[in-house]
């Protein structure tokens, strides 16, 4: 192979505030790498993460919100492999 490499990047927002002061968002990110010279490195991933809140004070100048992160537990890292470091403190030598 000659090291071809594809990524696709798509990703949907939603944000709504409803009725005294209630934020709903939803965020979805659509992650398509692929390299061909190796399938260890090729991702196909979705991310959904989602907050709801709650603004407050005067004209909703302030927000409260709990966000979850990656719903669907589908990110992924990769590792590569390398050689390992030690490092090493060496205490009271002159």
């Amino acid at each position: 192979s000659t090291g071809d490499y594809f990524s696709h990047n798509a990703a949907i927002r939603f944000n709504a505030v409803a009725p005294h002061g209630i934020v709903v968002r939803q965020e979805l990110n659509h992650n398509y790498q692929n390299n061909s010279s190796s399938s260890a490195y090729g991702q196909d991933v979705l991310l959904w993460n989602t907050t709801l809140g709650k603004k407050f004070l005067k004209n909703d100048r302030a927000e409260f919100r709990v966000t979850a992160t990656d719903v669907l537990e589908q990110n992924k890292s990769v590792t590569v492999p390398g050689p390992k470091v030690i490092l090493r403190k060496i205490v009271g030598r002159s």
